[in-house]
């Protein structure tokens, strides 16, 4: 939890690109939740998490959306009330930070949905369908 702190607290003043934001979401959502003594928990939440495959591509693709990522300070908080024992607290932050976190995947789906254009890759071509 001490380097997991430490480490947002440095992308909170440094700034950080999509890669390394893909790294600090899966610290808390997959690190942390290793350390889960309760298997059938761990696994139950490991496979509940498919937004965290999306936040790659949210993040290489919407980082303008926002001066700062919103979820350093949200995880910051989780972490650090988890580090002072409060763990109602951590619980309290990490549903907050949850349906955030949701609420943006939306709206970072609908900037893609209505802007996005990828580069075309060389090795596929256009499949041309009869009419």
């Amino acid at each position: 939890i001490g380097r997991m702190v430490d480490e947002l607290t440095e992308a909170i003043s440094d700034g950080l690109g999509g890669m390394s934001l893909d790294r600090l979401e899966a610290d808390l959502h997959v690190g942390l939740l290793h350390q889960c003594q309760n298997s059938l928990l761990r696994k139950a939440m490991v496979e509940s998490q498919s937004l965290l495959l999306a936040h790659r591509f949210f993040y290489q693709h919407t980082s303008d959306m926002y001066p700062e990522e919103p979820f350093l300070h949200e995880h910051l908080h989780i972490l650090e009330a988890l580090r002072n024992g409060a763990v109602r607290e951590a619980c309290d932050a990490l549903r907050e930070h949850l349906l955030a976190s949701s609420d943006r995947a939306v709206v970072r789906i609908a900037r893609i949905r209505d802007g996005f254009r990828d580069v075309p890759l060389s090795y596929l071509e256009p499949i041309e369908t009869a009419s």
